[in-house]
């Protein structure tokens, strides 16, 4: 049962990180900002729409901060992880053993720390 709770938690923490970072995207290319990031953004969202996979929003990000690519792929592996749980295990992961809640949130701290403009995912104080 632990384990089970463990990938629950998981599910939990990756589905709040998709959501802090759509509604990010959403803002993003809702205000008329000119920064790379937010044209980027909105030339996305352009293209595919509000829908946009998170790991499209995340190639953007690791676009515009080249240097947190090991860190958004880390994470991308973790959102594949999400899409694995969410959608009924199909299937032995074998990538997936040892995704725990810790790595997950491990992960998404690592994406925090090397993307300065990034919405605060991992809240350490509380």
């Amino acid at each position: 049962m632990a384990e089970e709770l463990d990938l629950e938690v998981s599910l939990a923490l990756v589905a709040s990180f998709e959501a802090i970072l759509r509604e990010d995207f959403l803002l993003r290319t809702s205000e008329a900002g000119n920064g790379i990031l937010n044209v980027r953004l909105a030339a996305l969202r352009d293209r595919l729409g509000e829908r946009t996979a998170l790991e499209d929003l995340l190639d953007v990000w690791k676009e515009a901060y080249p240097d947190a690519g090991k860190a958004v792929g880390e994470f991308k592996q973790v959102v594949q992880f999400r899409h694995w749980l969410a959608h009924g295990r199909q299937g032995y992961q074998k990538g997936f053993a040892g995704f725990d809640p810790w790595v997950v949130r491990r992960r998404a701290s690592a994406v925090q720390s090397s993307i300065p403009d990034i919405p605060m995912l991992v809240d350490w104080e509380s």
